[in-house]
């Protein structure tokens, strides 16, 4: 198996359910990232149950790509997908306000830079239903990528309990994923 301890893991969930609940425990250090069904935040009764669930836990909480609403939730911070292009310094926001980033390839990454990115998501690292086998990054890839990046990158898309060796080969201590198997 792999290390829990030292392992901080990022959850994307659209609702809190037996099943995600199961998943959340068997980590140690895991925060959820709020990402609805069709990225509109209409239902805000699920959000508002992840973020009592997450509270309730102690358990660091994001919205996606709305930062007005991650204000008004008090969220940890904001996860920014690769679609959204609007810069967020007209926004209070705390200072532990944490922004994250969702890249491909490095012109999203120096996007992602100019907004204020702190952590990257590159994906995909791993085959899955989204990307084909000829868009999947793999180890190699993803550690000659991120070699010059200042902020830190996480290995998202793909990964689940057979490969999770080979991510913790990408990067230590992080890893994202939206489900677990």
């Amino acid at each position: 198996m792999f290390n829990k301890n030292n392992l901080e893991a990022y959850y994307f969930i659209d609702q809190i359910n037996e099943s995600t609940i199961s998943t959340i425990f068997k980590f140690r250090n895991i925060s959820l990232i709020y990402m609805s069904q069709n990225n509109s935040f209409s239902n805000t009764q699920d959000l508002m149950k992840i973020k009592e669930f997450s509270n309730k836990n102690n358990l660091k909480f994001y919205v996606t790509d709305n930062i007005r609403l991650a204000i008004k939730v008090k969220a940890n911070g904001i996860y920014l997908t690769k679609n959204y292009n609007r810069m967020l310094h007209n926004y209070n926001y705390k200072k532990d306000f944490l922004i994250l980033g969702s890249v491909h390839n490095q012109l999203e990454y120096y996007r992602k830079s100019i907004q204020n990115c702190k952590k990257f998501f590159l994906s995909p690292i791993f085959f899955n239903k989204k990307y084909s086998i000829n868009k999947i990054l793999g180890v190699i890839k993803f550690k000659i990528i991120t070699k010059d990046w200042k902020n830190e990158a996480i290995p998202l898309s793909g990964i689940n309990q057979r490969n999770i060796k080979q991510a913790l080969i990408a990067n230590k201590e992080q890893i994202a994923f939206r489900s677990w198997k």
